[in-house]
This record gives structure tokens, sequence and C-alpha cells, in this order.
């Protein structure tokens, strides 16, 4: 009885190493999209591409590095905007004749120059990426990029509540044994959209 247990124990042990990277992210793929579907067993897979993955390019903290990129660049526009509605308004009271326009000009050059600290702020903090990049840039230059697991493009079919079927997109990083999930992305999301159009932006200046 013994040998027979320890027989199928390391029959499963072997079909386990057996099975090939793609069976291993499909199978952790399937767990992790149906625990987040109104109709777990609608989910029906259609294609997964598969490859392996490196830093930077496929790191997740380098990812919210470029998004704290975008989000700075953002606000910098935003308050860019703001500024010269500010520097505008001030004009309009520049020549005060009364208290009124006296305090109208005061408060919206305070507003002015709190919004100059602001986008100061912003600059430093872009400064400060920048500098942060370009020793990234340096590094890889010196060693190279490292192999730090598995990607992969995943595309589904599922109900959602209404019982219509959607297609679905996520990009999926995974450990170098393909034994767990560091992190996703749904495809159509903003998160993904972002870093996408970076990563293009870059090759065209490269090209």
């Amino acid at each position: 009885m013994k040998k027979v247990l320890i027989l199928i124990a390391a029959a499963v042990i072997f079909v386990s190493c057996g099975k090939s990277p793609e069976q291993k992210a499909n199978a952790l793929i399937k767990d992790y999209i149906q625990k987040s579907l109104y109709i777990p067993d609608s989910y029906d897979p259609v294609e997964t591409v598969i490859d392996s993955a490196f830093s930077p390019t496929d790191d997740p903290a380098f990812h919210q590095k470029l998004l704290k990129v975008y989000q700075l660049d953002q606000q910098f526009a935003k308050l860019d905007e703001e500024i010269k509605r500010a520097k505008s308004s001030m004009l309009l009271y520049a020549n005060p004749f009364d208290s009124y326009t006296r305090n109208e000009y005061n408060t919206e050059k305070e507003k002015y120059e709190n919004l100059l600290a602001q986008q100061e702020k912003i600059k430093e903090q872009a400064e400060k990426m920048n500098n942060e990049f370009q020793a990234l840039g340096e590094k890889i230059k010196k060693e190279g990029k490292k192999f730090i697991g598995f990607k992969a493009k995943h595309t589904y079919r599922a109900k959602n509540n209404a019982g219509n079927v959607l297609m679905g997109k996520h990009w999926f990083l995974f450990d170098k044994d393909l034994t767990k999930i560091q992190t996703s992305y749904d495809m159509d999301g903003d998160e993904f959209g972002t870093i996408e159009s970076f990563f293009e932006y870059v090759k065209s200046i490269q090209e």
C-alpha cells in the first residue's frame, strides 16, 4: 500500500512538472479572472500569448513610476491653464479704483502666486524622477536587462450581470516559476493604456 501511494505521489509530481508554461499560466489566469466575474462558469478563454519578462520595462514598480510621470504632466498642464486664468483676472483688476477691485486684484494675485508655487513643486518632483530614470538607464547599460518572470496577454469571453457575452483582455506578470501572478492590468483600462502609449512614444523617438 505504501509503495502504491508513493507511486501515485510521484506520478502527480511528474505530471505537474511536465506542464507547459502556457498551461501553468492559463491555470493561474482562469482562477484569477473567474473570481471577478458575475458568472464565473461563463469564462471562455480565447487566446494567451506568453513571453519572457524583463526589467525594467515589465516591472510593476517601473510602471508605477511611468504613471506618476503621466500624472505629474497632467497636473502641470491643468495648473498652466489655471495660472493663465488667474493672470487674466489680475489684469482685469490691475488698476483698482475702489476697495472692491483692489480686494479682487489681491485675491487673484494670491491665487496666481499659489498656483505658481504648486507648479514649481511639480517641476521639482519631475526633475527628481528624471534623475532616477537617467540613473536607471545607466544601470541598464552597465548590467543589461534582467529576467524577472513571464508575461502574458490574455483574451477571453464571459457573461456580464445582464447575461450578455463580452470580450475581455488582460495583461499578466508571473513569477519566474509560473506559480503566482505578480500583477495584472485590464488592457482596456487607463493604466495599461498610459503605459503602452509611453512605450510607443519611446519607440517612435528611437526610430
